[in-house]
C-alpha cells in the first residue's frame, strides 16, 4: 500500500468520532509535538493535583486556633509646667494688676515675681496612680565646653540648690491631677547670683536658675505594674531688665499590657478552595491528555511524518533554494538523488543553487557540468510545497531543442550573440562524439547537445547568459 493509501485509510478510520474530527482539526505539527510531549504534559497535570492535595492537607489539618500576644491595657504619664506674673508697677503698656501668663518673658521692674504650678496627671486602662513629687530650687552656673575626643559636655562651676515642696500622690484616678505650686521673685534670685559671684571674685560660665521636679508615678495595669520616673525642668534665666522662662518636659512612650491569648485561624478563599481547584484541574487534565493519546488524536500517520520531516529540512535549507521552473529535460545525464539534502549537499559542493519547482509536479534538481542532479518528492509530501513568494528568485532554464517541454520562466531568453559562443563550442565537441557513437546523425545531436550546454550555462555562475533574475526580469549577478 502506498503512503497516500495508507494516509487516506488513516483518515477514514478516524473519522467517524469525535477522536478522528479532533484528529484533522489539530495540524500534523501540533499533533506531533503534543505526541512527544503527551508524558511531560501529563507528569505536569499530576504535580499540580499533588500540590492542590498537599494544600489540601495542610489546610485541614491546620490547627483552628493560635497563641497570639495581644495589648489588653494602657497607660501614660504627662507632666506640665505652668507660670505667671501679676503686673505690680505702674507702665504705659500694661495696667497693675494684670497678669501675665505663660510669656517666654517678663518684665523684672514691672512682675519682679513670677508663680508657678508643676502638674501631674495620668491616663491609662488602670484604676489609680501613687508616687512622689520634689520641687526644688537651683541656682549654679555651667559652660560648655570639648573633650579630648571631640564631644561636648556640660561643667557646673557652682551650684546652689533650695527645697521648695516634697509631696506624695496617693490615689491619683486616670485624668486627675495633682499640682505642686512655688515662687520665684527675679529680683532677689539676680541679687543672689551677684553676691554669689562677688564672693568668688569670678564669674565663671552662664549663670542659671532653675526649677526642678523629679516625679515617680506608679500603677497596675492588667496585673503589670508600671513605673514612670521622670525630670523635668523650667529654666529662668534674669537680665537687662527682663527674665525669660523655658520649661524642658521629659517625655516618654504609653506603657503596653500584653497578654498572650487564643484566637481563632481564618482562612482565606484562595486557601480553602485553590487546594480543591488544583486537584480537579490536574486529575482532569491528566486523563484528558491520557484519554487523547490513548483515542490516537496526536498520532501522526507515516505519510504525515515524511510530509513534516521534508518541511523542516526545505526550511533547513531555504537560503540554498531559488524558486524557477524547469523543463522535463535539462542536462545530458539526470541522477536521481534520494532526498533534497543530497541535493543540497550538491549544489553546496558545486557551488551551485538549487532550483525549485512547484508545477506542474514539485521537484528540486541543480546542474554540474551537464549532469542534472534532482530530486522529485514523493507524492506524499508534494504539497508540503508552498507556492512561490512575491519576491522571491526565479531561475529559468531553457528547454533543449526537440524537447517536447517548454520553459514556464516569464523573462525572455538571453540574445543568440551571448550564448553562440559557448553553444557553438560545445556543440561541435557533441557532434565529434555523437558522430563517434552513433554515425550519420551529426546534425539532430549536434542541436540536442547545444541546447543542452545552454542549459548548463545558466547555472553556472562564470557563464555569461543572464540565468539568474529577480521576480521582474532584471538580470542579477550571483
Amino acid at each position: 500500500m502506498s503512503d497516500s493509501e495508507a494516509d487516506s485509510g488513516g483518515n477514514q478510520t478516524d473519522g467517524g468520532g469525535i477522536g478522528g474530527r479532533l484528529r484533522r482539526w489539530i495540524p500534523p505539527s501540533t499533533r506531533s509535538l503534543a505526541g512527544r510531549y503527551a508524558v511531560v504534559v501529563v507528569l505536569v497535570f499530576v504535580l499540580v493535583a499533588a500540590g492542590g492535595g498537599y494544600l489540601t492537607y495542610d489546610v485541614r489539618t491546620a490547627p483552628e486556633t493560635e497563641l497570639q500576644t495581644q495589648t489588653v491595657g494602657t497607660w501614660q504619664a504627662n507632666t506640665t509646667f505652668t507660670h505667671g506674673a501679676v503686673v505690680t508697677n505702674e507702665s504705659i503698656v500694661f495696667e497693675r494688676g494684670e497678669r501675665l501668663e505663660d510669656r517666654p518673658l517678663y518684665f523684672t521692674r514691672l512682675s519682679p515675681v513670677m508663680d508657678g504650678e508643676y502638674a501631674v496627671t495620668h491616663d491609662g486602662d488602670t484604676d489609680a496612680a501613687v508616687g512622689t513629687v520634689d520641687l526644688r530650687l537651683v541656682l549654679r552656673a555651667t559652660e560648655e565646653v570639648e573633650t579630648d575626643d571631640g564631644e561636648t559636655r556640660t561643667v557646673t562651676h557652682w551650684r546652689q540648690t533650695d527645697p521648695i515642696a516634697t509631696e506624695g500622690i496617693d490615689g491619683l484616678a486616670p485624668g486627675e491631677t495633682h499640682t505642686v505650686d512655688f515662687e520665684a521673685n527675679a529680683t532677689e534670685l539676680g541679687n543672689r547670683l551677684d553676691r554669689i559671684e562677688e564672693n568668688l571674685s569670678a564669674s565663671p560660665g552662664t549663670r542659671e536658675v532653675v526649677v526642678v521636679a523629679d516625679t515617680t508615678l506608679e500603677t497596675e495595669v492588667e496585673g503589670e505594674r508600671f513605673l514612670e520616673e521622670r525630670t523635668d525642668r523650667l529654666r529662668v534665666e534674669p537680665g537687662g531688665g527682663t527674665y525669660s522662662v523655658d520649661s524642658e518636659i521629659d517625655s516618654s512612650d504609653p506603657y503596653e499590657a500584653t497578654a498572650t491569648v487564643e484566637v481563632p485561624i481564618e482562612h482565606s478563599a484562595a486557601e480553602r478552595y485553590g487546594g480543591p481547584a488544583l486537584i480537579a484541574i490536574g486529575l482532569l487534565g491528566a486523563f484528558a491528555v491520557g484519554m487523547l493519546t490513548y483515542g490516537g488524536v496526536f498520532a501522526v500517520s507515516p505519510a504525515e511524518r515524511r510530509r513534516l520531516t521534508f518541511q523542516r529540512a526545505r526550511e533547513d535549507y531555504d537560503e540554498w533554494i531559488s524558486r524557477g521552473t524547469l523543463p522535463d529535460e535539462s542536462a545530458d545525464r539526470v541522477i536521481e538523488l534520494d532526498g533534497l539534502e543530497d541535493v543540497v549537499d550538491t549544489a553546496i559542493d558545486s557551488d551551485r543553487r538549487v532550483v525549485e519547482r512547484v508545477e506542474p509536479t514539485p521537484r528540486y534538481a541543480t546542474i554540474v557540468d551537464d549532469v542534472e542532479y534532482r530530486f522529485d518528492p514523493p507524492e506524499v509530501v508534494a504539497e508540503a510545497v508552498s507556492p512561490a513568494a512575491e519576491g522571491a528568485i526565479d531561475v529559468a532554464v531553457a528547454d533543449a531543442p526537440g524537447t517536447e517541454s517548454g520553459t514556464r520562466s516569464d523573462p525572455a531568453p538571453a540574445p543568440d550573440s551571448e550564448l553562440a559562443p559557448d553553444a557553438g563550442s560545445d556543440g561541435d565537441g557533441g557532434n565529434e562524439t555523437d558522430e563517434n557513437a552513433n554515425g550519420g546523425h551529426s546534425g539532430a545531436d549536434s542541436g540536442a547537445d547545444s541546447g543542452a550546454d545552454s542549459v548548463a550555462d545558466a547555472f553556472d555562475p562564470a557563464g555569461d547568459g543572464p540565468s539568474v533574475h529577480d521576480g521582474d526580469g532584471e538580470p542579477r549577478d550571483r
